[in-house]
Parts: C-alpha cells; structure tokens; sequence
C-alpha cells in the first residue's frame, strides 16, 4: 500500500511541477512573484502528502483500525460468498430445468468397438 501512495505522490509531485511551469509562462513580468507563490503551494502540497503518510502510518499501527479492516474484509468475504453460493443455486436450478425438459435419450446400446485380432 505504501508503494501505491508513494506512486501517486510522485504523479502528484510532477503535476504540480507542469502547472507551475504553465504558471510560469502565463505569469511574465511576475515571474519571480508567481514562482514564489508556486513553490509555496507546491510545499504545501508536498506537506500534506506527508502529513497524510504520517496518518496512515499512525493508522495502521491503532488495534481499533485494523480491527475494522479486517471486519470490512470479514464482510466483504461473507457477501461474495453469498453472492457465488445464490449465483451457482441458479446456475444449477437453470442445469436442472434444462435436463428435465430434454427428451430422454434413445434405448440403444452403445457400440462395442470390433475386438482386435493377433
């Protein structure tokens, strides 16, 4: 999970990065006021990823927190039980209406392959 939000953290990083630069550009006699603004906003940006990091570590480390997920994943588990199990009842009830209504099949024999000779 750590990797997943380092990942967006970096995207965030670099889309911050592309709007200053556009910033930027628009900005021209300001340049020196606008890239300050930017790279205020950047470092709070920035700060607020960590901070969210920090959170999340925190969270993860509480007994109450991973007692709900794993509750969360407890009842997820129970309601994709209950959805295969009343899924494969219907596909066996389908099975079943479908064999009842075929024809029976013919009273023949089966073919008794011819016997191999030496």
């Amino acid at each position: 999970m750590r990797l997943t939000w380092n990942e967006a953290a970096d995207k965030l990083g670099g889309l911050g990065l592309k709007l200053k630069l556009h910033y930027e550009e628009q900005q021209g006699a300001d340049r020196d006021a606008s890239r300050a603004e930017v790279q205020s906003a950047v470092q709070r940006l920035g700060d607020a990823v960590q901070v969210a990091f920090e959170a999340m570590g925190a969270a993860a480390k509480d007994d109450a927190v991973k007692e709900d997920v794993k509750q969360v994943g407890q009842a997820l588990t129970d309601a994709l039980r209950a959805t295969f199990n009343e899924v494969s009842g219907e596909v066996r009830g389908a099975l079943k209406r479908r064999t009842d209504t075929d024809p029976p099949p013919p009273d023949q024999p089966a073919p008794v392959p011819p016997a191999d000779t030496v």
